[in-house]
């Protein structure tokens, strides 16, 4: 597996095709829906991959507001922690709205990361699933969010974008290329 590597101003993003489920790393983020029952896409993946420990407990948080993040175990997943939050499902009707919750998902599950003093976590492309947020839509929202955390780096040091689907991956790579950072492409 090639990682493209980007070096921000205190932490380094990787980005990759892979299976968020095999990932050790502090946290894995959990694209969940706002009841918090274990459904289909990386939720389903990594309530599988957990064990039947998570499911109850992840029902227990629920229902959760689009945007918030919480944290349970990882349980049989070689990750730490996992960071559930929920996505907005797409509107094109509502853009400003749809960006600023999907901002809020990835600034709250890194703020968590956190103040939980984990040192890495990997994220998968939140709502660009059965939620159908365009890909092309959230790099930028992405990126500023890296952006900003430039100013206020904690313990974080390692950020993941781990993506399933290879096109997808692509669309991130070519994105992040373009930011003008140094990057470099690593092999296994």
């Amino acid at each position: 597996m090639t990682k493209l590597c980007v070096q921000f101003s205190g932490f380094m993003v990787r980005i990759y095709q892979g299976d968020l489920t095999k990932v050790a790393t502090g946290a894995i983020v959990n694209a969940a829906n706002q009841a918090m029952i274990p459904g289909g896409g990386v939720d389903g993946a990594i309530n599988q991959a957990a064990g039947p420990s998570l499911a109850p407990l992840q029902r227990s948080l629920g229902p959760l507001a689009v945007g918030q993040a919480v944290a349970t175990p990882a349980f049989a997943l070689p990750a730490t922690k996992i960071i559930h939050t929920v996505g907005p499902q797409y509107d094109s009707r509502r853009p400003q709205l749809m960006a600023a919750q999907l901002q809020d998902c990835y600034q709250n599950s890194l703020r968590l990361a956190n103040q939980l003093q984990l040192p890495a976590l990997a994220f998968p492309a939140i709502s660009t699933g059965v939620y159908h947020y365009p890909v092309a839509q959230t790099l930028p929202i992405i990126g500023a969010v890296l952006t900003d955390y430039q100013q206020q780096v904690g313990t974080v040091k390692q950020i993941d974008f781990v993506n399933y689907l290879a096109t997808i991956n692509q669309q991130y790579q070519n994105y992040f290329r373009q930011l003008g950072l140094p990057v470099q492409m690593l092999g296994d």
